[in-house]
């Protein structure tokens, strides 16, 4: 059976909103659904080779529009998986997302905080964080929170990036790295931290976790080719720093034109990597 929240009691402000990730709304949904395609096949075997498994109950905190829940809820078919959000309309098309693919009586989408889950205590035997560390002010807060619904012995997974270890393109465009260093800088003021993959492992000791382990995967475009990964190329996530004035228009068009022409080379080549961590808790 499916846990009841015990109530919502807050939120955490964040640095994510959808909509300085992309052009548009319907933009970043894209993104976000090419994103789990990218990486699934990669996560989905570090996943089972922690000890993920059909039947534990499961939270995925920051669930967004639900396309990773509805890979874990096909993965584990005897497995109550509840998600959280706070952005009501992420968890509306996370609805449409679960009950598309007949997941509504396994899935539970609630609107809460990770660091103010409003769940009840030693609940979860498996928790996921996906994504959602480096938009948190206060990580090791929500690492706590999530600590105390699990179960003893419960483990939590987070998964995330690094800018500093985000991957290898060829050919290397330095203006890219500009722009990219301009955002990063841009997610920072809001209170994020595309630095935190490193100190995932860090936050869980923190937080009270035991058996913590920290490690990276890597997904390239050898393997699914340089197409599947024209979203998370897009010059147009630069688009609020072009609003904001950080982005000329004559370095944003020059961005549009080094980005056709990685995708129509047949030289180029784009390997992402991820911080993955995990920890038990103790109690």
């Amino acid at each position: 059976m499916t846990p009841e929240p015990s109530g919502i009691t807050g939120s955490q402000a964040q640095s994510y909103e959808p909509e300085l990730f992309g052009h548009s709304f319907e933009g970043e949904l894209e993104r976000l659904r090419i994103q789990v395609e990218l990486s699934w096949k990669v996560e989905h075997r570090r996943l089972a080779a922690i000890g993920i498994s059909n039947g534990q109950c499961l939270l995925e905190a920051g669930c967004g529009p639900g396309f990773f829940t509805q890979r874990l809820a096909a993965w584990l078919p005897n497995s109550p998986i509840i998600g959280l959000d706070p952005n009501p309309e992420m968890l509306r098309v996370a609805r449409k997302t679960s009950q598309r693919h007949g997941l509504n009586g396994r899935i539970a989408l609630i609107q809460a905080s990770a660091a103010a889950t409003g769940l009840r205590s030693h609940t979860f035997d498996v928790a996921i964080s996906r994504y959602l560390f480096q938009h948190l002010q206060d990580p090791v807060a929500a690492a706590v929170e999530i600590r105390r619904v699990l179960r003893p012995g419960g483990i939590h997974v987070v998964t995330d990036i690094d800018d500093g270890l985000w991957g290898l393109v060829e050919p290397k465009y330095p203006e890219f790295e500009v722009w990219h260093h301009l955002r990063a800088n841009a997610q920072g003021s809001r209170g994020g931290n595309r630095f935190r993959g490193r100190r995932l492992g860090r936050i869980l000791r923190e937080a009270g976790y035991r058996s913590v382990e920290l490690d990276v995967f890597a997904y390239h475009s050898d393997d699914l080719g340089i197409d599947a990964f024209a979203a998370q190329l897009d010059p147009n996530q630069f688009i609020p720093l072009l609003d904001k004035g950080l982005l000329t228009l004559t370095e944003y068009i020059r961005a549009r034109a080094l980005y056709q022409t990685f995708l129509q080379s047949s030289e180029s080549f784009l390997l992402s990597v991820g911080f993955i961590a995990f920890g038990e808790n103790p109690e």
